[in-house]
């Protein structure tokens, strides 16, 4: 038989239902790593891959669905539910990108993530000339055409601490 036949009878008995290939609905019971545990209409399927390609290398699109969540899934194995992997998600509980070069947002129309680190470097400076600034206009009366010009500066400026800056549930 040519090749395009094959594809043409490969095509058809995935659609026909004889078991070549099969996409169900499961509720999540448990996920460990980058596998879970489904339920099945009571039949338990477990070693269901979360990652659609596996190439040895923590890559790609890791989706962690929530347990008692619904999915769906593939599977690869002919009927026999041993080379299952999830395709759709209702809910999820972790989703982690590892990409070489860009991660977009929502169409990437905004601003990038912050750089938290940098930024706090910058506003301690910042921070750090705002204690300059009080210590010269304290320490002595400012004077402007021989009066004192009555400038009182407290800043109100806390120091900079990471923690207020970066949103933990997005980790770059």
């Amino acid at each position: 038989m040519d090749p395009l036949s094959e594809i043409r009878k490969s095509i058809r008995s995935m659609s026909s239902g004889d078991g070549s290939a099969s996409i169900f609905t499961a509720k999540v019971l448990s996920t460990d790593g980058d596998t879970c545990c489904v339920d099945v209409e009571g039949l338990v399927v477990s070693d269901v891959r979360l990652r659609a390609v596996v190439n040895g290398e923590e890559s790609g699109i890791l989706v962690t669905p929530k347990t008692d969540s619904y999915v769906t899934v593939a599977d690869l194995s002919g009927g026999r539910l041993t080379r299952c992997v999830l395709i759709g998600y209702s809910e999820a509980e972790k989703i982690e990108v590892n990409a070489d070069d860009k991660i977009i947002f929502n169409g990437g129309e905004n601003h990038g993530l912050v750089k938290v680190e940098e930024m706090v470097n910058w506003m301690r400076k910042v921070y750090n000339d705002l204690q300059t600034l009080t210590t010269l206009l304290s320490g002595s009366a400012v004077v402007g055409n021989g009066e004192p010009l009555g400038i009182t500066f407290t800043p109100t400026t806390p120091s900079p601490d990471i923690d207020n800056f970066q949103n933990k549930d997005i980790t770059h």
